[in-house]
């Protein structure tokens, strides 16, 4: 039998990971600009194969984790559990780049507004949506964290070219 405590720690439980996910997603993005505005380009431009290539990366790592640390051995189990939680950490870097790409749109359509503003309106809107029952648990939030993560980490393999030489006319 449920009680009204119950379903109140239940709906602060949603709403503090909604404000949790917001606030990682926000500091991610601001914490590593260059990285995620190359990123949420990425994002952009090859959203399918971000999706595989933070697939491709998660399905190894996420095996490799629950396997080590479900074996009896402690020191083995204590990796395990590290591993899964530093890989949790990169998944919320995705999220903050899908935030930075929405920033950007959203600084677009409203010229007036500030990166900060934009970045917090976009932090929260990917936050809820991922946290809606169902679809966002087990559809937006693992699309979002995973094409954010591919991009990410596909565009950290990328060269950055060197900015073009502009010749001086003037003089």
């Amino acid at each position: 039998m449920l009680t009204l405590g119950d379903v109140l720690a239940v709906v602060a439980l949603v709403f503090g990971t909604a404000f949790a996910l917001s606030a990682l997603s926000f500091s991610a993005g601001f914490a590593f600009p260059i990285a995620s505005e190359r990123a949420a380009r990425r994002a952009e431009a090859r959203t399918l194969g971000s999706l595989l290539a933070g697939l491709g990366i998660t399905v190894p790592v996420v095996f490799v984790g629950v396997v080590l640390a479900n074996l009896p051995n402690p020191l083995a189990k204590s990796l395990g559990v590290t591993m899964l939680a530093a890989f949790l950490l990169l998944l919320a870097y995705g999220t903050g780049v899908v935030s930075w790409l929405m920033a950007g749109r959203i600084q677009a359509a409203c010229p007036g507004m500030g990166r900060h503003t934009s970045l917090t309106m976009a932090s929260l809107g990917v936050a809820v949506a991922m946290i809606l029952p169902f679809v966002g648990w087990f559809l937006i939030g693992p699309i979002v964290s995973l094409v954010g993560f591919g991009a990410w980490a596909t565009s950290r393999r990328a060269r950055v070219s060197a900015p073009p030489v502009v010749e001086d006319t003037l003089g």
